[in-house]
């Protein structure tokens, strides 16, 4: 059951360490979604904002975890990093098994986000004090990716965001 017919450059796919994966996933979640509803400690509902809270961090979570430079080293057993042709680093699952398997999970956003969100899902409804503390923090991290006050336009002229008027010595 590990590998299926398959051609092309990534012939190999590791299906156990896929199936691996996704019975920790199922098996953690729904282990402990069925503790707390055998216990009878699960929430009737959700609150809207806690949804959202579970998943614009889960989502800011998922972007750190597979994108940030900090986090690189999290990263760094389970792919290769290359460059392309702008210079931009590129990051691609290497090996085989479970290091391929968990390569492919680290490189890919919507994958790290269900995990994410599912953690912070979970947070809320066993500790949802701590929960929402710890995902406040991602909520409240702006992306540095995005412009800060200025946008560049043509030939480096700067222009200011509508609202936000330029500092002395800024324009």
């Amino acid at each position: 059951m590990n590998q299926a017919p398959v051609v092309g450059e990534h012939a190999a796919r590791p299906l156990g360490s896929y199936t691996a994966l996704m019975a920790a996933f199922l098996g953690g979640f729904g282990g402990l979604v069925a503790t707390r509803a055998a216990k009878g400690a699960l929430p009737e509902r959700m609150s809207l904002y806690d949804l959202a809270l579970a998943g614009i961090a889960g989502h800011k979570l998922s972007r750190l975890i597979v994108t940030d430079e900090v986090t690189a080293p999290l990263r760094a057993p389970f792919v290769i990093v290359s460059e392309d042709e702008k210079g931009d680093k590129k990051e691609e699952p290497r090996g085989d098994g479970p290091r391929r398997a968990i390569g492919e999970l680290v490189t890919c956003p919507s994958c790290v986000g269900q995990w994410a969100t599912a953690a912070f899902v979970l947070g809320l409804v066993t500790a949802p004090r701590v929960t929402r503390l710890a995902g406040s923090v991602f909520v409240g991290r702006r992306d540095q990716r995005l412009p800060s006050r200025r946008i560049q336009g043509k030939q480096g002229q700067g222009l200011t965001r509508p609202g936000v008027q330029p500092k002395r010595g800024d324009h």
